[in-house]
């Protein structure tokens, strides 16, 4: 995540031609300037593409050696880069136009993002479609690309949004009162992120079932999910017995 992001700033400081912020500020930038950001991420989620067709075609050994975790850093920093440079082009082209409102500035970034997330989605479904072998892995990477894109696009509606609700907490305690108001924020989504996300990329997840138990909020917050004693029991029960 570091990586990428320090490689995001890298470009956006040689296309203005000066020091930038961590932050983007909403200053006026031409059209020119933000096509060549856009043009960086392409470039990103293509490399990003690359690093992944390359992993699918190591064997399996490999992929858990050196070669492939060096590949897997590669690639995923490749992505994250791309969706940085796609967030930092539309917050170029965005925030200039409203200077007052920093969270109606992040919610329109946010449903550029989603806009643009739902066309790429279709186009990349489409050729996948037609396409096979090394091609198809390699499309099918750039869905990493897209996807932390549209998450790092609402990421940033949250973070404005509480910087925008810090000024209406008393002033005495309003570190604490924020510091609660995001543990809320966290107690709210972890558990839907668990139940809903989560199973996409566990193998072990049917569903909404982790190793025959069902997920729901509730779990969330506790490691009850595995049970490798009664797994153990029964293989103790399927023995023959002499």
């Amino acid at each position: 995540m570091g990586a990428s992001f320090l490689w995001a700033m890298f470009f956006r400081g040689v296309i203005s031609g000066k020091v930038v912020e961590e932050e983007v500020e909403g200053k006026h930038h031409t059209y020119k300037e933000v096509g060549l950001l856009v043009l960086a991420g392409i470039v990103f989620m293509i490399l990003g593409g690359v690093m992944r067709s390359m992993i699918h075609k190591l064997t399996e050994e490999k992929q858990k050696g050196v070669a492939g975790k060096l590949l897997e850093v590669i690639g995923t920093t490749s992505s994250l880069a791309c969706a940085w440079c796609f967030l930092n082009s539309s917050q170029w082209s965005v925030l200039i136009r409203f200077p007052s409102d920093k969270v109606i500035g992040a919610i329109v970034v946010a449903l550029e993002a989603s806009v643009g997330f739902i066309i790429a989605v279709f186009l990349l479904a489409a050729v996948i479609g037609h396409v096979s072998g090394d091609c198809k892995s390699t499309l099918k990477g750039e869905f990493t690309a897209v996807g932390l894109w549209l998450g790092l696009a609402w990421e940033h509606v949250f973070d404005a949004a509480l910087e925008g609700i810090e000024p209406g907490f008393p002033k005495p305690h309003r570190s604490l009162e924020l510091g609660l108001f995001t543990l809320a924020l966290v107690l709210f989504v972890f558990p839907a992120w668990v139940v809903y996300i989560v199973p996409n990329h566990d193998s072990d997840c049917k569903g909404i079932e982790h190793k025959g138990v069902k997920l729901n909020p509730l779990v969330a917050f506790c490691d009850c999910l595995t049970n490798d004693d009664s797994e153990d029991e029964g293989d103790s029960e399927d023995e023959p017995v002499e």
